[in-house]
């Protein structure tokens, strides 16, 4: 058993350090993925040393040379589900000098493959609950695997922990983490951040939500996307208390745990946070008024409720600052190739449809194309991919990246119109954004989420096609009723195209160019095509429903006719046409 270790002097680690010679005992991790434990700082930067030493003897010898080598990288996949050993494990890469590359346990085998060949992974770190798959990927790969078991930590009552005075500093431009980008736009590639990009970035995280010690934040979201992998390292390097939890995920389960009072801070997708406020707001007329109450004094205690990766549209915004009481919710803007969040809705001044802010060292512009352009020091170093022209265009002249998203800046707060690949729509010659429909579908009370995209039509050049998830509540209406039931006791309009384009014209005064002209409702249960980080695929939804095989005879997929005369003016109004 070790009962002293020594601390290399890296910034991660340093971070550690500090954290352990205030308060060791004070509880960091609580797994309620692997095996329920909770565990100190202590013994977590117990087992990160220790565990670093694992991995370096499992590795050969030309791995250990290039590790020295401070232009070269050794890449380790990570196969494990969100939790302390995963935590573990990345932390133990770092002080390592090698490369994270943390790989889902639910990918196919050959698409696992697929990420470790592209970035030459030497070896895969992994768990007891993901050895079966580690096992079948290393047949199929030859990488050799690793194996950490928490349980079997071998930690002394109260290790002891030395700064590293003589060692030398591992070279900051070296790589730490490779994440992949979502693919909703197209193959994933792998985005290489390096030592010091990973720092700096975490380090304006934690500034930017104010994360602290005094937090006690629940994370669920998957750690192989950027959000969630953040969130997890700005919650161990700022001593946040983080309680893990990525199996099993229920509103029902997080509803409870929100009742027991003690969370400080957490993250929602869009999705979720409409399910939740739903169900919420269901609780005033249904079951216990006093687990309503609770509830909702919980709901309003958060210091920080976070969302983002997607639309999080004003309406869903506005709501959720009524159940709060007031309180906004925090709507943060960043992608897979900035560490550091690009920008954060801090107050209650940030426009409902902006993205707030940007952080400290984030340079934003906007390119004349209307294209989003950042550059920071948590910028990636590059992209990992079989294509050898993946960098060609990347960054602008001055070494700004362009994010692929379209949008603007107004009085210093970032608006986001969509993706430039995806969420143009060029229909009669015009050209505007799916985002602003999608927003205003979602103001309908029985509409949850909206998914907006382009159809090519050889009249017109794109047909507008909406995709509704009909809220719970709908649904039960809807299964109340029968097929031909009205829903208007709580909306003045039919869920069907005709219905949907009055509303959108009449109640929410949109043009008459951006009014669907193709229409799927479905509802709350539906299993849409989405990335990791929970985006819906909008290339896979336009070929899986909204492809040129549409019968708008089978009552799926609702088809506008173009020669029908609708009512109300639609179509000659001032303004419905430039």
């Amino acid at each position: 058993m070790i009962t002293s270790l020594r601390i290399p002097q890296e910034p991660f680690l340093l971070r550690l350090f500090q954290l352990w010679q205030k308060a060791p005992e004070a509880t960091l991790i609580r797994d309620r993925t692997d095996d329920g434990k909770d565990f100190t700082i202590s013994h977590f930067l117990y087992d990160v040393l220790t565990v670093q030493l694992s991995l370096y003897k499992a590795l050969d010898n030309d791995c250990k040379n290039r590790l020295r080598n401070p232009d070269a990288d050794v890449f380790v996949g990570v196969l494990a589900r969100g939790g302390y050993s995963f935590s573990v494990l990345l932390f133990a890469i770092y002080a390592l000098g090698a490369v994270a590359v943390p790989l889902s346990p639910d990918l196919h085998p050959e698409e696992a493959k697929y990420y470790m060949e592209v970035c030459n992974t030497t070896l895969l770190a992994t768990v007891p609950a993901a050895t079966a798959k580690a096992t079948v990927l290393s047949d199929i790969s030859g990488i050799k695997t690793f194996v950490f078991d928490a349980t079997q930590s071998t930690i002394s009552d109260q290790p002891k922990f030395h700064l590293d005075t003589q060692s030398p500093l591992i070279e900051p431009e070296k790589g730490y983490l490779v994440l992949y980008t979502s693919g909703s736009t197209g193959p994933p590639k792998g985005v290489l951040h390096s030592r010091r990009a990973a720092w700096e970035g975490f380090r304006a995280d934690i500034k930017g939500l104010g994360l602290s010690a005094r937090d006690m934040f629940i994370h669920f979201s998957p750690v192989q996307w950027m959000g969630g992998c953040m969130l997890l390292h700005a919650c161990i390097l700022s001593g946040a208390c983080i309680e893990m939890r990525s199996t099993t995920f229920t509103t029902d389960w997080l509803l409870a745990r929100i009742q027991e009072g003690d969370i400080t801070s957490m993250y929602l997708p869009p999705e979720q946070l409409s399910v939740l406020r739903d169900r919420i707001n269901a609780g005033q007329t249904e079951g216990s008024h006093s687990t309503y109450e609770v509830t909702l004094r919980a709901i309003r205690d958060l210091r920080l409720l976070i969302s983002g990766s997607m639309l999080v549209s004003p309406s869903l915004r506005d709501d959720w600052k009524i159940i709060r009481n007031g309180k906004p919710i925090t709507v943060a803007y960043g992608t897979t190739e900035t560490v550091a969040l690009i920008s954060v809705t801090n107050d209650e001044e940030s426009p409902l449809d902006s993205c707030g802010r940007c952080l400290d060292r984030v340079c934003v512009r906007v390119d004349s194309s209307g294209e989003i352009c950042v550059k920071t020091p948590a910028l990636f170093t590059r992209y990992i991919s079989p294509n050898p022209d993946v960098m060609d265009g990347v960054f602008d002249s001055e070494g700004y990246f362009r994010t692929g998203d379209l949008g603007k800046i107004e009085n210093g707060n970032i608006y986001i119109f969509g993706r430039a690949s995806q969420d143009a729509i060029r229909s009669n010659g015009l050209k505007f954004y799916a985002p602003e429909i999608e927003a205003e579908l979602c103001t309908h009370p029985l509409i949850s989420q909206a998914i907006v995209l382009g159809v090519p039509d050889p009249l017109i050049g794109e047909r507008v096609a909406a995709l509704v998830v009909t809220t719970e509540h709908a649904q039960l209406l809807q299964d109340r009723h029968g097929t031909d039931g009205s829903l208007d006791e709580i909306s003045r309009t039919n869920l069907n195209l005709f219905g949907i384009r009055k509303w959108l014209a009449i109640d929410r005064e949109l043009r008459a160019f951006k009014l669907p002209t193709m229409l799927r409702v479905v509802g709350p249960a539906y299993e849409l095509p989405k990335t990791i980080s929970n985006k819906p695929v909008k290339s896979k939804i336009r070929k899986l429903i909204f492809n040129n095989k549409v019968d708008s005879s089978n009552g799926e997929v609702e088809v506008w006719d173009f020669t029908t005369k609708e009512s109300n003016g639609i179509g000659d109004r001032p303004f419905d046409w430039p």
